[in-house]
């Protein structure tokens, strides 16, 4: 009895409403996106830390990084070391790529909850701080 209970409530029923498939799809899409910011934001800690060992073996002992207390200009800090000491390094180009699947994530979602304005304000944003981050200028 529960067994058939549990089937019926988890099986696909086609929707009769309309409004009840759009309001699925949003849930689905936005749940999807969800997930890749969780996994990108996981998969760029790891690297940021591994860019921080590689940064932190290569300077002295008082300019090394602390992995706790990040905070953006710290991380561009991070950057621009990483830039200096490691000029071929991959760890940046890595972490950049991260961060790009994490606006175009943003910009997809802005563009399915708020319209066409949303995903251009989160592409904007998204668009000015990678810019400003990712800068091999070490003046900025």
């Amino acid at each position: 009895m529960l067994a058939g209970l549990a089937l019926s409530a988890l099986s696909v029923r086609r929707a009769t409403d309309p409004k009840a498939m759009d309001t699925r799809l949003v849930a689905i899409v936005l749940g999807g996106f969800a997930v890749t910011g969780a996994v990108c934001g996981i998969a760029s800690t790891v690297v940021l830390m591994r860019a921080v060992d590689e940064v932190n073996a290569l300077l002295p002992p008082a300019e090394r990084f602390s992995p706790l207390g990040w905070h953006w200009w710290k991380y561009r800090r991070l950057v621009r070391e990483y830039y200096r000491l490691q000029p071929s390094g991959r760890r940046v180009a890595q972490l950049r790529s991260l961060h790009l699947a994490v606006v175009v994530a943003s910009v997809i979602a802005g563009v399915t909850l708020i319209g066409l304005a949303g995903g251009a304000f989160f592409g904007a944003v998204g668009g000015v701080v990678m810019w400003i981050t990712y800068r091999r200028n070490p003046a900025a």
